[in-house]
């Protein structure tokens, strides 16, 4: 069974790379274990049994402020899941080694309807 880490800043269904981040940990959880490492996941998310979400604070709600210790947190995950087969996906540069590290923005649909 394939353990995956992964590493961003929300885990929701609220904004464009969020919901992207939220779809992939939704897709993993049926095929193993997921831990996520965030400042904020959805509640039905962390409520699937294999999710275990290691949930990171956003100082004064600042996310460059929570960015080092999303890095702290999953370079700590990442050693404690090493023994087992794990497999790491970091959105923007959340940590520094990693299977898959994305930089994406997806905007929110809401915000940025299609012409018509």
């Amino acid at each position: 069974m394939s353990v995956w880490l992964l590493v961003s800043g929300d885990f929701t269904t609220h904004g464009g790379m969020d919901m992207a981040n939220y779809a992939l940990a939704s897709f993993l959880a049926r095929r193993g274990d997921v831990h996520l490492v965030t400042h904020r996941a959805a509640s039905d998310l962390s409520a699937l049994p294999a999710v275990t979400v290691h949930e990171v604070s956003r100082p004064l709600g600042a996310h460059r402020l929570g960015e080092p210790l999303i890095r702290w947190t999953a370079r700590r995950w990442q050693k404690r899941l090493a023994p087992r087969s794990v497999r790491v996906v970091a959105n923007g540069g959340n940590v520094d080694a990693g299977d898959v590290n994305t930089i994406l923005r997806l905007p929110r649909y809401h915000d940025h309807p299609p012409a018509r």
